[in-house]
C-alpha cells in the first residue's frame, strides 16, 4: 500500500513538473521539430536538369516576397537571383569540363548618379560579388580613383575597403556578396559634373598571409583582370 502511495505521489509530481516546464517544453519541439524553414527559391532548369539545392546550403533562406528592390534587406541581396543569374545558372547544371575559374569579381550597381549641394555629403553603398563558376577566395583592396582635379574637391571614405569575397563554386558562400558603403564629401567644388571610381588591387600582405593560412590554393590575391573601367562609379552633379 505504501509503495502504491509512493508511486502516485511521484506521478503527480512530475505532472506538475511537467505542467511548469510545458511552455519550455512546447517551444523546444516547435523550434527543434515542429518548426520546418521554408525556403521559396524557384527552380533552377535547363532541358531535364536543375540546380541541386546544396548550391544555396550556405545561404539564407530565398524569402517568399524576393525582389530586387536595391535597398533590400540581406536575405535578399545574399541570393544570387538578386543579380543577373540567367547568365550563371547553366555553369551549375554543366559544368565546364577541365575548367575553374580563379578570378572574377563585380559590383551591382556598377554605376550611380547623385546630386550634391557644394559642402555637402551623401553615402552611397553597392554589392561587391564573385563571378559566377568561381572556386577561389579573392582577397580584395577597394581604392577610390579620381583625376587631379576632382581630387581636390572631394573627400571620399570606402567602407570597408578590405574584403574577401568568398567562393561561388562548387556552392555559394555566405560572403560571395558583401554591401560596400562610399562615403562623398564635397569640399566646395565648381557647378559641374565629377567622376568618382572605386577598384580594386591586391589587399596588405597581413590579410593575404592570413588568408592563405585558411584557405591555402583556394586563396587568391583579387585585382588582376581589368574591363577597362572600375567595377562601381559615382558620378556626382554639383
Amino acid at each position: 500500500m505504501k509503495f502504491n502511495k509512493l508511486l502516485i505521489l511521484m506521478i503527480i509530481s512530475i505532472l506538475i513538473i511537467l505542467l511548469f516546464l510545458s511552455p519550455t517544453i512546447t517551444g523546444f519541439f516547435t523550434k527543434e521539430v515542429g518548426s520546418e524553414i521554408i525556403d521559396y527559391r524557384p527552380k533552377h532548369c535547363l532541358n531535364d536538369k536543375c540546380i541541386d539545392s546544396f548550391v544555396f546550403s550556405k545561404l539564407p533562406p530565398y524569402p517568399k516576397d524576393f525582389s530586387k528592390e536595391i535597398n533590400s534587406p540581406e536575405s535578399f541581396w545574399k541570393q544570387p537571383e538578386f543579380y543577373n543569374f540567367e547568365n550563371g545558372i547553366n555553369y551549375y547544371i554543366n559544368p565546364p569540363h577541365n575548367y575553374l575559374g580563379y578570378f572574377g569579381l563585380g559590383a551591382y550597381p556598377s554605376d550611380r548618379r547623385i546630386k550634391l549641394n557644394a559642402g555637402g555629403e551623401v553615402t552611397t553603398f553597392t554589392y561587391f560579388h564573385t563571378a559566377w563558376f568561381v572556386y577561389t577566395y579573392q582577397g580584395v583592396k577597394l581604392n577610390v580613383i579620381m583625376n587631379e582635379n576632382t581630387k581636390e574637391y572631394f573627400e571620399v571614405t570606402i567602407e570597408p575597403d578590405v574584403i574577401l569575397l568568398e567562393a561561388t563554386f562548387p556552392l555559394f558562400e555566405y560572403n560571395w556578396t558583401q554591401k560596400i558603403f562610399v562615403k562623398v564629401k564635397a569640399k566646395n567644388p565648381p557647378k559641374g559634373k565629377y567622376l568618382i571610381g572605386i577598384d580594386v588591387s591586391e589587399p596588405p600582405l597581413e590579410y593575404s598571409q592570413k588568408w592563405f593560412e585558411k584557405y591555402g590554393g583556394r586563396y587568391t590575391r583579387g585585382g588582376p583582370i581589368s574591363v577597362g573601367r572600375p567595377p562601381y562609379q559615382i558620378e556626382v552633379n554639383i
